[in-house]
């Protein structure tokens, strides 16, 4: 069947891990692009877990892919995640998901189809472009209390100004006043 073999001749060399799981979560189709994404061969991937493959054993992680996969076997067609994965040799990375249930002629779910890229860099870029955006708030908070506070200051510093200039001021009060003046301006 040409058309079959066009679609083999694309997933061979598609630049997106892609891998046909049983109802088991078992590998039964692993392209090389997955071979180079998660370090397994094909021949070391067919009939694994996704377990043992590519899901690290973080119960969270575990959680969120059980669920997933549950959906999908009752037959959710818009599956799309994000989640953390582990390498052949133990390194983690992150991968976008999109999973579709594979059913036959009769309408039965007989596996799923997963393609899976790996966002690991862009997950860090915007963790980087979040937190840039967090420092850049703190300091124009920052800047608004420093403005609040100035302000404060020049009418404490003003009214001491005033009150020193008082006409008939007792000494003792020109002294207070000046501890008034000097703690502003150190303040400020």
């Amino acid at each position: 069947n040409d058309a079959l073999q066009q679609l083999q001749f694309h997933v061979e060399r598609m630049p997106l891990a892609y891998i046909v799981w049983d109802t088991n979560f078992k590998a039964i189709e692993w392209n090389p692009a997955a071979e180079q994404m998660f370090g397994y061969s094909r021949s070391e991937a067919f009939g694994k877990s996704a377990y043992d493959l590519v899901v690290p054993t973080d119960s969270e992680v575990v959680e969120a892919v059980e669920r997933i996969w549950h959906n999908l076997l009752a037959g959710d067609t818009s599956s799309h995640s994000v989640n953390a994965n582990v390498r052949k040799a133990g390194s983690r990375l992150i991968c976008e998901w999109f999973n579709t249930p594979l059913r036959d002629s009769q309408g039965h779910i007989r596996g799923v189809a997963s393609m899976a890229m790996d966002v690991s860099e862009r997950e860090a870029s915007e963790a980087q472009l979040r937190d840039a955006q967090k420092l850049e708030s703190l300091g124009v908070l920052a800047g608004g209390v420093a403005h609040d506070f100035n302000s404060s200051l020049m009418v404490i510093l003003g009214n001491a100004s005033l009150l020193r200039a008082t006409p008939g001021l007792p000494a003792k009060a020109a002294e207070y006043v000046e501890f008034i003046e000097n703690a502003g301006l150190r303040a400020g």
